[in-house]
């Protein structure tokens, strides 16, 4: 099932994913034979993203763990069970041990560590460090091109960004565009650099989303009907651009379907919120926003 949770256009690996690194070689084992300790024997070797294990704790997609960097890893593989002599594995001693990811996104985080993703590496059959095998690709999904209805969304942001952000507070900002698709006049933006307060009547950024306040209560309700809720502690995700436009969408009533553009992947936070409003957390398919990932930089 593909989770449509992507960084850099690479679908993360979670435990809901259909991801797999497949028959990594050799994985050698010693396996019973004319010798006491056995013959070392070479094993294609299998591992499976629904086995993630020690992923993220307060991050879900499909409402179960993500993988992260050095912590997670898929608690079994598969492929090598015949060399089961005593030694077993000729470098950790093991056999259907565990996966672990070498290489992941540099810059998408989940609480705080690395996210890895589709074409990421692996080694297989790990006791600890290091594994039993060469690198290996883990395959899954990626993301593919911008659907149509982004293009005018895009054109929007960049013009919103290079127009309409406060002097000297483009850097680090996180600026997102919104369109109600089938109501092309229904657009508000949303800025991390711009606050609730800014958003005032008559005021220049009149038209952008106000979003909520911390300690409000979300106006956002999941693909499983329920109230979204945000995480606690550090700054407050309400605050995201994203947010702002979401919550500002739900708040309006609209029934169609929500189109942003952003000018830099998600965070972690409001990954959660656009995937438990277009998928909840058993995996349904309400897709009611559309994230466009737009080239538009600072």
């Amino acid at each position: 099932m593909a989770n449509e949770v992507y960084a850099n256009g690479r679908e993360v690996s979670c435990k809901r994913a259909e991801g797999k690194s497949v028959a990594c070689f050799p994985d050698v084992c010693f396996t019973p034979g004319p010798s006491p300790s056995g013959v070392p024997v070479p094993y294609p070797n299998t591992g499976l993203a629904t086995d993630t294990t020690h992923g993220t704790r307060t991050v879900r997609i499909s409402g179960q763990e993500a993988m992260l960097k050095d912590k997670s890893y898929f608690k079994t593989s598969y492929g090598d069970e015949a060399g089961c002599a005593p030694k077993r594995g000729v470098v950790t001693g093991a056999v259907k041990g565990k996966v672990y990811f070498t290489s992941w996104s540099m810059d998408v985080k989940f609480e705080g560590e690395n996210v890895v993703r589709h074409l990421d590496l692996t080694t297989h059959n790990h006791a600890s460090q290091p594994g039993n095998t060469q690198p290996w690709t883990y395959l899954d999904s990626a993301a593919i091109g911008n659907p149509p209805e982004c293009t005018d969304a895009e054109k929007t942001l960049a013009q919103t960004v290079k127009e309409e952000l406060p002097p000297g507070r483009t850097e680090g900002a996180t600026v997102a565009i919104g369109t109600i698709r089938g109501d092309p006049g229904s657009i508000s933006g949303g800025a991390s650099s711009i606050g609730r307060g800014t958003v005032r009547r008559g005021g220049k950024y009149a038209h952008w989303a106000k979003g909520i306040q911390r300690g409000e209560e979300s106006k956002v309700k999941t693909c499983d009907g329920e109230r979204f809720v945000y995480s606690e502690g550090g700054r407050p995700k309400q605050g995201h651009a994203e947010a702002k436009i979401i919550e500002d969408y739900f708040a309006s009533g609209a029934k169609g379907r929500l189109v942003i553009a952003v000018n830099r992947p998600p965070c972690a936070d409001c990954a959660r919120l656009i995937n438990e409003v277009n998928k909840g957390r058993q995996g349904r398919k309400c897709n009611r926003i559309t994230v466009c990932q737009s080239s538009t930089g600072q």
